[in-house]
């Protein structure tokens, strides 16, 4: 399904949830659609940011009012939404289950719809190989399940389902082992340097503080000057966001991560405009 058509199929649903794969994916399909009773959600978005979307969204879906929500897998994170109908990128079939318990979730309809679509879009340059992998085993399940009517081969073929994305993700990063000296299951194999050496994501996280409101801003100012800053580092999780590496040093490039302690590192205010939209992310 192209861009254009899924959101001529969100426009026309008062109410609808639209789960993709990537974060350029999802700016570029809420940029598409009209601003009135639209909402975008990511892991970029700090906790803070996303309650208080997420209350909102929760508060118009009650309503019966106009909410039309993009997300990436964020929304499958045990989230507890309730749409008339969702819109699933191809994916897992974890992630589209899970999607699929967003919709309808507490019965108000005798049956609802959950869309999943192969995505024909340019806001994707590369999907992310895991996702690649979980996304083509689920779609040879897909279309073996209209093959199978028994329910109980259903539960068998599920089951199936999972094996070689377990084994795809194992062999990801087997070649990262350095299995040399000595085999797995032995008592001289070296299991630590094994899992720190292990990573299912390439690409490693910075934190960065986001000075979202007033009280993040005063926490922030807190950091410079307290000795032991545990308890007011717990609070600042509120208001945390995790960024690859490239896009971070991206960042410290353009002046705009600020360090404090030579350790914490916070997006700053002045160039809060610039870096973190209200309505999305970064």
């Amino acid at each position: 399904m192209p861009d254009d058509e899924l959101v001529d199929r969100l426009r026309a649903n008062q109410q609808a949830l639209c789960i993709v794969n990537t974060r350029r994916h999802a700016k570029g399909l809420y940029d598409l659609l009209d601003k009135d009773g639209a909402f975008h959600l990511s892991t970029l978005m700090c906790p803070v940011h996303r309650k208080t979307t997420l209350d909102e969204i929760r508060k118009r879906l009650k309503a019966g009012q106009l909410c039309r929500v993009i997300s990436t897998q964020v929304m499958e994170a045990g989230i507890d939404v309730d749409f008339p109908i969702g819109f699933r990128a191809l994916a897992g079939l974890d992630s589209i289950i899970q999607a699929a318990g967003r919709v309808n979730r507490e019965m108000r309809n005798s049956s609802s719809d959950v869309f999943v679509f192969r995505p024909q879009t340019h806001f994707v340059k590369r999907t992310p190989e895991f996702i690649k992998q979980t996304a083509s085993v689920a779609d040879q399940y897909c279309v073996t399940m209209l093959t199978i009517p028994q329910q109980r081969q259903r539960l068998k073929s599920t089951t199936r389902c999972f094996t070689p994305c377990t084994t795809n993700a194992i062999s990801m990063h087997k070649r990262s082992l350095d299995t040399s000296r000595s085999v797995l299951g032995k008592p001289d194999f070296d299991f630590k340097t094994a899992a720190e050496k292990f990573k299912l994501i390439d690409q490693s996280a910075v934190t960065v503080f986001i000075p979202y409101d007033d009280d993040a801003k005063r926490k922030i100012e807190l950091l410079k000057y307290v000795m032991y800053p545990a308890s007011i580092l717990r609070q600042l999780q509120l208001y945390a966001v995790n960024i690859y590496e490239n896009e971070f040093e991206n960042l410290q490039t353009k002046g705009a991560i600020q360090t404090i302690a030579d350790t914490y590192h916070v997006l700053d205010p002045e160039q809060m405009q610039l870096y973190y939209d209200p309505a999305t992310d970064w």
